[in-house]
């Protein structure tokens, strides 16, 4: 184990850190980190700290939010509002400003394993979230929005959640700057038509859950995706996936 280096210790299967070290090799090159290319935030807990959540309705006053991350609910790459927020009493600036702050694009920044089924989506509207987090361009791009959309729920974009847990293996909460630093494609070195395109495909199909993710369709399509825009062989995202699922934190499966 490198010094500094506890990814061995996260997967039961060695097989899968030395796959995430194959994505970290491609660092600088197809893959860059997110926060290069993107805004990451607010973070849920000030969304929480100045916005109270209230049913959802259409009123110029309230602020839309994904606040919750219900996977009977979250089932795709789409998402939509569950809340409509109003500021606590005081904090209507600090309000504005972080509406000022939503975006199409969100990532989760809790999952629990055996039964997430989206770590991004993207929403018709801007949006903030309380367990999912806005992501910005840093220049205005819906082609990389949809890409890192795709990105983030395929087998690759999964195995760097995995490799960003820290405390809970079962049911990860991912600081700011974890997510800041996920491995993604490069829009300048990596082809991310593919994955833009993917979206445009599969954003309103049902995700299954990542234990059952080997027999998901939708998920075999963007890693087909990921495979063209890293330019490597589709098959070894395929075998990472038939791993994924065999972990004991991702199946609930005790390990033989």
């Amino acid at each position: 184990m490198r010094e500094g280096d506890w990814s061995a210790a996260l997967f039961y299967n060695s097989e899968l850190a030395v796959a995430l070290g194959d994505l970290a090799a491609l660092a600088g090159t197809k893959l860059v980190p997110a926060r290069a290319i993107c805004e990451i935030g607010p973070d849920g807990r000030l969304v929480r700290e100045v916005l109270l959540r209230q049913p959802l309705a259409q009123s110029d006053n309230q602020i839309p939010v994904l606040w919750d991350h219900l996977t009977t609910r979250q089932v795709s790459m789409t998402g939509v509002a569950d809340v409509s927020a109003t500021p606590k009493r005081g904090k209507e600036a600090r309000a504005r400003e972080l509406a000022a702050k939503g975006s199409r694009l969100l990532v989760a920044n809790r999952v629990r394993t055996n039964t997430v089924r989206a770590t991004a989506c993207r929403s018709e509207e801007p949006l903030l979230g309380s367990a999912w987090i806005p992501v910005s361009p840093l220049e205005p791009n819906p082609i990389l929005e949809k890409a890192l959309c795709t990105w983030w729920n395929s087998t690759p974009g999964i195995l760097s959640f995995l490799g960003g847990r820290a405390k809970s293996l079962d049911y990860a909460r991912f600081a700011l700057e974890t997510l800041r630093a996920l491995l993604v494609p490069s829009p300048v070195a990596a082809d991310i038509r593919p994955l833009a395109e993917a979206y445009d495909a599969c954003h309103g199909r049902t995700l299954l859950p990542w234990p059952e993710m080997n027999r998901c369709s939708v998920r075999a399509d963007l890693d087909l995706a990921a495979a063209r825009a890293l330019g490597i062989d589709g098959r070894r995202i395929q075998r990472w996936r038939e791993l994924i699922v065999r972990e004991p934190t991702v199946s609930q499966v005790p390990a033989l």
